[in-house]
């Protein structure tokens, strides 16, 4: 729910870094899901079980910035684009298998 294939499609096709694509697309998620726990914590969406929750995988969350930022600097923007086109597409198939199902 942030939004992030359709700001990933749109800027694979700009004429960006890999380091201005990946600064771009970080801080675009960064406002739309800023934007949706704000949201969510003023209509009261937002309890202590969340709360736990977020604070239970942020160890996780930050050893896995840690890995994508060493990969990130060894791969060309040719194959940072490739990656992204390939997960574009299986999230893709996967949401058309899922609607499907229903």
């Amino acid at each position: 729910g942030a939004g992030g294939p359709p700001y990933a499609i749109y800027l694979s096709h700009r004429p960006l870094t890999k380091e201005q694509y990946r600064a771009t697309l970080t801080m675009t998620a960064i406002f739309s899901i800023s934007m949706r726990v704000i949201a969510f914590t003023v209509t009261g969406l937002v309890d202590m079980r969340v709360v736990i929750s977020v604070l239970a995988v942020i160890p996780a969350s930050l050893a896995g910035v840690a890995v994508a930022s060493m990969l990130f600097r060894r791969m060309s923007r040719e194959l940072l684009i490739r990656i992204v086109e390939i997960v574009l597409l299986a999230t893709g198939v996967s949401l058309v298998a899922r609607a499907i199902t229903l």
